[in-house]
């Protein structure tokens, strides 16, 4: 969400599902469940508002960025287990995104004016762009 918490929801082809209800013959309702576990899991939180999020293409990393200029890379789905930060820019981060062609790069857009190109297991700068 918007407040610095990162949730897990169960989705079926991409969408949340939730209980379903159906009347039986005598009128009463019924609940039909499907065969996902429906809990919704914290995954971890930031002390500031997020401002976007990506899960690696490989699943293998949870991506995130805030308002206090900070891109946090952390394992999934155990996002206590943080990878690295990539530190560097030094206004809000506003979106980050995976390089197709090489996915081990995110690149990040800030309130700097600054585009940077990150090492997404090392968080070093491998190149910014005014």
């Amino acid at each position: 969400d918007k407040t610095g918490d990162v949730y897990s929801f169960p989705l079926v082809n991409g969408v949340f599902k939730e209980e379903k209800h159906s009347n039986n013959e005598n009128g009463n309702e019924n609940s039909i469940e499907e065969d996902v576990d429906k809990e919704i899991v914290p995954l971890f939180g930031h002390l500031s508002m997020l401002l976007d999020m990506i899960i690696t293409k490989d699943g293998q990393y949870i991506v995130t960025c805030d308002r206090d200029e900070k891109i946090r890379v952390s394992k999934f789905p155990n996002a206590y287990n943080i990878q690295t930060f990539c530190l560097g820019h030094t206004e809000f981060v506003t979106k980050i995104l995976q390089l197709p062609t090489d996915t081990l790069k995110i690149l990040s857009c800030s309130g700097d004016g600054k585009l940077k190109l990150w090492n997404l297991e090392t968080g070093t700068c491998e190149s910014t762009c005014d």
